[in-house]
Parts: structure tokens; sequence; C-alpha cells
């Protein structure tokens, strides 16, 4: 990912660039980690069974709640990338999502999610996984109301409802019986 103004840039330093190699790391900090699992004897394998969105919107008390930042870059000035996890415990089950959300001014956006839900009492958890993407000019062109309000271009929620989906999947993890 180049930032918007590195082909004006390049162009103009051609000869110096030619000498020069391309960084060959993210330097977005885009992450895809889905978490480590332990003990290692679990079973993980794809599923159609869906996160149960029913009781998670059920009125239960919420006995444990926390939203924590992991990490928080500015990009050198040129968008933001952070990723935070959310984690609620209800009477009868957890439900957590980690979501990496990365915003290239003038280039792209992407929102990399994994949800993972366990009722208790069963032998299993489900992870969703979910990643999301654009380019700048794709999204405004598909929603030509965010120039009214730049700032929405900083809000992931919005962003999460808007940017096209480029890969989902459901894996079931396995517990084992102790």
């Amino acid at each position: 990912v180049d930032v918007a103004y590195s082909q004006g840039w390049s162009e103009k330093r051609k000869g110096m660039i030619e000498k020069m190699t391309r960084q060959t790391y993210d330097w977005t900090f885009t992450t895809k980690f889905k978490g480590s699992l332990s003990p290692t004897d679990v079973q993980i394998e794809k599923t159609e069974d869906k996160i149960p969105i029913e009781l998670l919107t059920r009125p239960d008390p919420i006995l444990f709640y926390d939203d924590v930042v992991l990490f928080e870059d500015e990009l050198a000035d040129n968008g933001s990338a952070i990723v935070h996890v959310k984690l609620r415990v209800m009477p009868s089950c957890f439900f957590s999502l980690q979501r990496f959300f990365l915003r290239v001014d003038d280039v792209c956006f992407r929102i990399i999610e994994i949800r993972l839900f366990h009722q208790f009492g069963q032998n299993f958890l489900l992870r969703e996984y979910q990643e999301r993407y654009s380019t700048s000019e794709a999204l405004v062109e598909s929603n030509k109301e965010l120039l009214a309000d730049k700032g929405k271009f900083c809000d992931q929620n919005l962003l999460a409802n808007l940017l096209p989906v480029q890969e989902c999947y459901v894996e079931k993890i396995s517990i084992p019986s102790s």
C-alpha cells in the first residue's frame, strides 16, 4: 500500500529510487491474527453454523464488558491503524470481537474482524473471520454522502457496514473434554 502522494514524489526522484529497494514489510501493521489456542489438541473445522445473534441481542445482564486497544498508529499522518478487542460476558455465553481498522488517506480502507462466541455448556466455540476492503475512490463513488462529512471516514462502525466483504467464514473449535 502506497500513500496518496507517493506517485508524484516517485516521479520527481526516478534516478534515486532506481537505486533504492521498495520496502518489503507491511507498514500499515495489517494483522490477520486469529489468536492462539491452548491446549493444542483442539479440532478446528469450517462450518455453516452462525453465531446466534438472537442470544447476543437478548436483554440479559452483562456480567463483564471491556474494550481494550491493543495498538494504534497514525501511519506518519497518512491515516490510521488500530486493533482493539471487545469482550462481553453474559450468564449464558461470552462474545469477543477483535477488529483491525485501517484507513490510508485517499488510498484505501480495510477492516478485519474476528468474532469468538461460546455458549456455556457446549463443547465448542464459533470463530468468525471477516475481511472488508475498498479503495477510497470506490467507497466514495458508491457512498457520495461521505464527502459531506469527512469525519465519517474515521467512523469504524459506519464503515464496517459500507465496505464490501472480501472474505468471510466460520470455524467450529471443538474443546476436548477433560
